[in-house]
């Protein structure tokens, strides 16, 4: 009966009506950036390991001198929580002004107590998102306007024990475009995206598709893709095989076990094509890698959407891009010490799995638009 209940599901959910998601166009109708310049190092700095993200993190609390803002998919009134709720309180004790927007969903249990504590010492806590299926999965700290934190990393206990993050710390013209991100949402407006020539710039959920599109059409060398959730809309499935058929290094990271079993096994759906077509596929195994970052020859994102449906489409996202050959050499090389905690896996190997991990795949990618 059971197997018969999985079978409709396979068979029917395709067939449902959904929401079209932009699989690579531009929803916003800008000219999509052209990025001549180059990064200075001084202003672009990857942060790697939860416990360096953190760290740093709390610092920047401690020098703070005229505002805080700090918006969070998870706040967790936790050890590490009440480790930041003492770094805000002090911040408010010395006159700093510190805001707080949280995810309504992410943040459910810690605002009526870890939240609510910062709430009666002066902070100002706003809720953006997580009242439906939109949530707000952005993680940004910054720290009197002049320097920011973005990244996948959110403050809860269990990013410390066993998971594997990092963080970009800017500094300088962007980080006002960050401010401005923040404010849209501290007041639940639309944020209205501003294209520039920089060489870093800021980009949301709506621009996603159509930047990545961009970059792996473009990209001429090398594509990275280290995600924790791999749930690629079509059109940029496409273009990553497209990538590796002219000659282009591809290759995709994912976590050997993931939080989501669900969605670990929509993403195992899409391995055999990539197989197929030539790209390097790694399963990390020192943890769960919950860090999401694309190189694309000299070009860098990373911030805390996910390589699949949800973050392209229905959750509040934050991604920093970067031109700099140097940057981009020192996310390839940490990718690099990476795969030595990770298994390539073959496509001899992947064919004989069991049958009834096939057929949890073929269930969960039928789910791809759900998840």
């Amino acid at each position: 009966m059971l197997f018969l209940i999985l079978l409709l599901v396979v068979i029917v959910v395709p067939l449902l009506p959904h929401r079209r998601q932009s699989e690579g166009r531009n929803p916003s109708g800008f000219d999509l950036f052209s990025l001549q310049k180059e990064a200075s190092r001084l202003d672009c700095e990857p942060l790697w390991g939860c416990d360096v993200v953190f760290a740093r993190m709390l610092r920047a609390l401690e020098g703070a001198q005229y505002s805080v803002r700090l918006e969070m998919y998870i706040f967790d009134d936790d050890s590490l929580g009440r480790c930041f709720e003492r770094a805000l309180s002090a911040c408010l004790k010395r006159g700093v002004g510190v805001v707080i927007v949280c995810d309504g969903y992410g943040c459910r249990w810690s605002r009526m107590t870890l939240l609510h504590r910062l709430q009666m010492e002066g902070a100002e806590v706003r809720v953006s998102g997580g009242l439906s299926d939109r949530r707000n999965h952005r993680k940004m700290l910054i720290v009197d306007e002049t320097v920011a934190f973005v990244g996948g990393a959110n403050i809860a206990r269990r990013y410390v024990r066993g998971w594997y993050d990092m963080a970009l710390v800017v500094r300088g013209e962007v980080v006002a475009e960050l401010v401005e991100l923040f404010e849209a949402d501290r007041y639940n407006l639309p944020y209205r995206y501003n294209p520039t020539t920089a060489c870093v710039n800021v980009f949301t959920e709506r621009e996603l598709p159509a930047l990545y599109e961009h970059l792996l059409q473009g990209a001429k060398r090398r594509i990275i893709v280290v995600t924790p959730y791999f749930v690629p809309p079509t059109t940029l499935l496409e273009e990553l095989l497209a990538a590796q058929s002219r000659g282009v290094d591809v290759a995709v990271m994912l976590p050997v076990q993931s939080d989501s079993r669900l969605v670990q096994r929509a993403s195992e759906s899409y391995v055999e094509r990539l197989l197929v077509a030539g790209v390097a596929v790694w399963l990390y195994r020192a943890g769960f890698n919950h860090a999401k970052f694309i190189v694309a020859d000299d070009v860098t994102v990373v911030g805390s959407a996910n390589f699949d449906y949800r973050s392209l489409s229905r959750n509040l996202e934050v991604m920093m891009t970067v031109t700099s050959p140097e940057l981009s050499v020192e996310f390839a090389d940490e990718f690099l010490q990476m795969c030595q905690k990770s298994h390539r896996l073959t496509r001899e190997e992947w064919t004989h799995r069991p049958f009834w991990r096939k057929l949890s795949e073929k269930m969960s990618s039928s789910l791809h638009h759900l998840l």
